[in-house]
């Protein structure tokens, strides 16, 4: 394969991450799926679990909002550094700078659901379990 048609199709799969990027970001109106604190009654969860765990989540949500927005810009910066036939260290950092974000994404997740899981006895923990498992259609 040419360097030129291996720079188009980098250039091709960058764009395409891009568009798959900025449509999952658009938002779509669709009914608000409940999340744990709507099964406050169910889960006996007092008001004090309800603060806690809503902070945390809120805190989740601001943090998610700046690490896409970081990764929005580092890809849009690495297709166009790609189209423009820009040096491979260039792409190199913003390659390493969006994987460390995609990282940070997912890190966060777990923390955070080490967070909600610590303001959760293990009995409430175990119900919100069963009542996850059965919104998917799953047996628990």
């Amino acid at each position: 394969m040419s360097k030129r048609l291996a720079m188009r199709a980098v250039t091709l799969l960058i764009l395409v991450a891009l568009s798959l990027l900025a449509s999952a970001q658009t938002p779509k109106p669709a009914q608000k799926s409940k999340t744990l604190v709507d099964y406050q009654s169910e889960l006996g969860l007092s008001d004090t679990q309800v603060a806690d765990v809503t902070r945390t989540l809120d805190l989740f949500k601001s943090e998610i909002r700046a690490y896409q927005s970081e990764l929005v810009k580092t890809e849009r910066s690495l297709a166009a550094r790609v189209r423009a036939g820009g040096p491979a260290e260039e792409i190199k950092a913003d390659l390493r700078k969006s994987s460390d974000l995609h990282f940070q994404l997912r890190y966060l997740d777990v923390v955070t659901s080490r967070k909600v899981e610590a303001i959760l006895s293990p009995d409430q923990m175990a119900r919100w379990r069963e009542i996850q498992q059965k919104k998917r259609g799953q047996a628990p």
